[in-house]
């Protein structure tokens, strides 16, 4: 499998495109946490080591997708108003 960047440049642009096109940006670090997470006034943010594979950033973009379209519904359990609703 491998990092992401290396084997799976396409998809991960593409990954990149989509979820810029919907107001949030991916985060590429040296930390083998990854975590999808809004905060209110901030742009949503899918955050994964920049060594991970295809499949671990697939996974965080799903949940971006989910939440995006279920409107953020955790930001609402933690008293947050969401960014946006869809």
């Amino acid at each position: 499998m491998g990092s992401a960047l290396e084997n799976n440049q396409d998809e991960v642009e593409q990954i990149v495109q989509d979820v810029e096109a919907k107001c949030g940006k991916v985060i590429f670090h040296n930390d083998a946490n990854m975590v999808t997470s809004v905060m209110r006034g901030h742009p949503a943010e899918i955050k994964v080591d920049k060594n991970c594979s295809i499949g671990g950033l697939r996974h965080e973009y799903r949940h971006f997708i989910d939440d995006l379209e279920h409107g953020w519904p955790w930001i609402l359990s933690q008293g947050q108003r969401p960014l946006f609703r869809v």
